[in-house]
């Protein structure tokens, strides 16, 4: 089940961020998850943070975009992920088609604690940056950029260049990106999804699906676990109690820096849930 995943890999990066706290008096670290620097995805404390915090948020806002592919008619999904990370999005997908879904993953850091396994064959992950990658599988109808394509803003032109250089045998591809649905740069991370699709030559926009909560039933506020009976976040209180591992020497610690970053509450609302499908149809 997928509430039973979701423990699973919280359970995971609280055992890893344990390990950390024991070799660690002070968390003033944390306060690089901030996000006004980039994220340091690449070392492994951060990484289980960052899991604890967001994972369950961002395997919900994965399940209800593969849902929403399976209602539209697409059965036999080849993904190609770009920023992959932990490979959440493949996690969700598992999940909706309950099959193993053929995948390839691009990012720049190996993540120590994966959502799914690999075997390197139907399942891969690529580690480096996409534009060395010598181009994407033909038969890919899926591309996804996962809480990603904000990150990749700088070199977005050249992945697209890179994606031009395929022929694609799907005669509907879906281009798709999960947002920062809080962030004033959406309407720029939107502009970037349509710069992408434009890559697909013989393709046009067909449509668009669009999830974002605002307006929406259940209202914006609810939570998760009022689209997705399944989801629970079972280490919230332990996220938003990191502060008391800390030790403070002096009577100005913490700052309110801390008090904001190494506690920080995980996402469980829909405010922060937002995804955006492009159908490609061949021309």
């Amino acid at each position: 089940m997928p509430g039973d995943h979701i423990s699973g890999m919280l359970s995971r990066a609280k055992l890893a961020l344990g390990q950390w706290l024991a070799e660690h008096d002070r968390l003033c670290d944390f306060k690089r998850s901030d996000f006004v620097q980039p994220y340091p995805y690449d070392e492994q404390h951060m990484q289980a943070l960052y899991i604890l915090r967001y994972y369950p948020a961002y395997f919900a806002e994965n399940y209800l975009l593969f849902e929403s592919l399976l209602e539209d008619g697409l059965v036999n999904p080849i993904v190609e992920s770009i920023g992959c990370g932990c490979l959440v999005d493949l996690a969700a997908a598992k999940f909706v088609y309950d099959a193993i879904v053929p995948y390839t993953g691009y990012d720049i850091n190996d993540w120590n604690i994966k959502a799914a396994e690999l075997d390197n064959e139907i399942v891969e992950f690529r580690r480096g940056d996409v534009l060395t990658a010598d181009r994407f599988y033909p038969n890919s109808n899926v591309f996804i950029f996962s809480r990603s394509i904000g990150d990749l803003s700088g070199i977005l032109r050249q992945i697209r260049a890179k994606a031009q250089e395929t022929s694609y045998t799907a005669d509907t591809i879906y281009v798709c990106a999960t947002y920062r649905a809080s962030s004033y740069n959406i309407d720029r991370d939107m502009r970037n999804l349509r710069l992408f699709a434009s890559s697909f030559q013989n393709y046009q926009q067909s449509e668009n699906i669009l999830y974002y909560p605002a307006g929406q039933n259940p209202p914006v506020y609810s939570g998760i676990n009022t689209r997705c009976r399944w989801f629970n976040h079972h280490e919230a209180d332990y996220c938003q109690g990191l502060l008391d591992h800390c030790v403070k020497p002096t009577s100005t610690c913490p700052e309110l820096q801390c008090q904001r970053w190494v506690s920080a509450a995980p996402i469980l609302r829909l405010n922060h849930l937002a995804f955006e499908i492009l159908k490609l149809r061949r021309v």
